[in-house]
């Protein structure tokens, strides 16, 4: 859920939807993942996988989509702090 919450709002009505709701959907889409995608998943072969790991998302995704509304956005820039770059500055010349 953090991972989702991170850069999606998921509401109903212009609600957010509690945490443990959307856990719960989420889960029980994953338990009804057939059993031949989920071997797939953690099979050897990449293409298997990489396909499995896809139909998975497209459950999950059409889960969240169709009972709520997700909405992405951009999360709030967290960086190592404003950017020391100045027009005026001369890099070399502080050498």
């Amino acid at each position: 859920m953090k991972a989702i919450r991170i850069n999606h709002r998921i509401e109903r009505y212009g609600a957010t939807v509690p945490e443990a709701e959307v856990i719960d959907l989420l889960a029980e889409e994953l338990w009804s993942v057939p059993v031949a995608t989920t071997k797939e998943l953690v099979g050897i072969d990449a293409n298997k996988r990489d396909a499995a790991k896809r139909t998975i998302t497209n459950v999950l995704l059409a889960a969240l989509t169709s009972g709520y509304e997700c909405t992405f956005f951009r999360p709030e820039y967290r960086g190592m702090g404003p950017s020391s770059h100045s027009q005026d500055r001369n890099i070399d010349a502080e050498r």
